[in-house]
Parts: structure tokens; sequence; C-alpha cells
């Protein structure tokens, strides 16, 4: 909404017209992108920082798709990480849904 029709809305009292966002409508928007970053608490890497950007697709509501690429920074390892994922959600309309998620991963120097 434009801050000109804000205004308007505020003037005349008329109630503003907003859309509705309600349970499930997540899955009409099929592109999902992301970024994240954080440092790794324990195993191998642990103290060494990471970020990581992702891009998912929603082929069907129980089918997506999602690629990442991320880089490691560390005392003792720099490297980059990229990833596929497969995301199979039978049950999409119900609030609560488990789903499986099959992927792989690749680190490199």
């Amino acid at each position: 909404m434009r801050l000109k029709s804000l205004v308007r809305c505020r003037k005349t009292g008329e109630p503003a017209d907003l859309p509705s966002v309600s349970f499930g409508d997540y899955l009409e928007n099929s592109v999902q992108v992301g970024f994240s970053f954080g440092s790794f608490a324990e195993g191998e890497l642990e103290g060494s920082d990471f970020w990581s950007a992702n891009a998912g697709y929603r082929f069907l509501s129980w089918l997506a798709a999602e690629g990442e690429y991320g880089k490691v920074y560390g005392e003792d390892i720099r490297g980059d990480f990229y990833g596929l994922n497969a995301m199979l959600e039978p049950f999409s309309q119900w609030r609560l849904s488990p789903y499986l998620l099959f992927g792989c991963r690749q680190y490199g120097n």
C-alpha cells in the first residue's frame, strides 16, 4: 500500500483494505530464498564460523527441492560447501506436518 493511500485512509476514517493471510498461504509461494550464518558448536568444525545462501522451489504442495552454497572459516580450516535437498511433505495441509528430507552435501577447499 502506498503512502498516499495510507494518508487518504487516515483522513477519511475508512478502514484500510489490507490483504488477509491465512494458514497454508505459504504453499502458494513456490520460490524460497534464504541466508544463514553462525558458528559450529561441536564436532570437527567446533568454533568455526560459516555463512550460507539457499534457494528452493516447491513443485507441488508435497514436493520441494533446495540448493545451498556456503563458506566455512576457522583457524585450521577454510572451505566451501554445496548441498542439494529434496523434501517430501505428504500431509502439507496439516498444521503440524511430518516430512522426509533427502539430501547430499559436499565440502571442498
